[in-house]
């Protein structure tokens, strides 16, 4: 690989690097933020937040490779390093051998990373899936599980299906069916299984705690949409008492990343947030998507420069 392609990936790792971190270190304090914006807003802005180091990291590495000797600012080719008060130019230096493993190896292993997420994601949804069919008879366009345990949940990748187990039905009052019915059936139209495997391979790459407190928001997020959906064709008063009567029934379980259950997410704030919804204005929410968008964007276009130049200057002092 040319100096300059090395220099390219070096400044995407970087980029990418810093920006996971700070989201890692303010993930919490950013979640919690983002709980007053409407959650149909806030689904893509958490999605934005989670995609932003990806984005960021690859705009570094195609503006550093675009313009390797050259500010964007001025769009003027010039590789100058000063020399006795005078400016001295010379060409790209080559990547000394081992930064540039380094870097490839870096930029495989999180190739390998997102790669295992997807593989090991779709085996997991695809063993559920059988499990499920082999355990379900079909009946008024749901599933029907012949287990007292009482859930009500959304599965499936490429053809969804929403499922109901016999002990959660014999629990529930006609509109109640109907209700719990109209919730999952929001999550297929909206798409959000797809949507949540996308996020959680994502987001695999961060630590632990943040890929948590990512995800955790991002259901909270899709629940509420679709409560917000469901509230168009019933009372919110009435969708509030159904989760929390669903909940006592299912004993407080997780019903984890493979599916969207009718009582995930965190009930207290979703039942909060039906009764007595405190939604800021989506102007405001849009507002500072656009500002953070804009300031982070043009950080890194002014950044473009600098980066590669403190890159080249490592390369040189590694005797490239």
């Amino acid at each position: 690989m040319t100096g300059d392609s090395v220099i390219a990936l070096a400044a995407g790792l970087g980029v990418f690097a810093v920006c996971a971190s700070l989201l890692a270190a303010f993930c919490g304090r950013l979640m919690t933020a983002l709980n007053r914006v409407r959650p149909d807003l806030r689904v893509p802005g958490i999605v934005s937040l989670a995609a932003a180091p990806f984005a960021l990291g690859l705009l570094a590495a195609i503006g550093a490779g675009l313009f390797p000797h050259a500010s964007p600012l001025e769009l003027v080719g010039h590789h100058c390093h000063a020399v006795d008060g005078n400016c001295v130019g010379h060409s790209t230096p080559a990547a000394p051998l081992p930064l540039a493993l380094a870097v490839l190896g870096l930029t495989g292993a999180l190739v390998i990373r997102l790669a295992w997420a997807v593989m090991h994601r779709l085996a997991a949804m695809a063993a559920f899936r059988r499990t499920l069919d082999r355990l379900t008879l079909r009946s008024d366009g749901i599933r029907i599980l012949d287990t007292d345990l009482a859930l009500a949940f959304v599965a499936g990748l490429a053809r969804p299906a929403v499922y109901l187990s016999r002990g959660l039905l014999s629990r529930l009052a006609p509109e109640e069916r109907a209700l719990i019915k109209a919730h999952e059936a929001a999550h297929l139209a909206r798409g959000d299984l797809r949507a949540r495997f996308a996020f959680t391979v994502l987001t695999a790459v961060y630590p632990r705690s943040a890929s948590r407190r990512l995800n955790d928001a991002f259901i909270l997020a899709q629940e509420q949409a679709c409560d917000h959906a469901t509230a168009r064709h019933f009372a919110p008063v009435a969708i509030a008492e159904t989760l929390v009567k669903v909940q006592r029934a299912n004993g407080g379980r997780e019903s984890g990343l493979s599916v969207a259950a009718f009582d995930d997410g965190q009930i207290e704030l979703r039942v909060r947030a039906l009764l007595q919804p405190d939604f800021e204005p989506a102007r405001l929410s849009l507002a500072r998507y656009f500002t953070m968008t804009g300031v982070l964007l043009a950080a890194i276009f002014i950044a473009l420069e600098p980066i590669h130049h403190e890159i080249e200057t490592l390369f040189i002092a590694f005797g490239g």
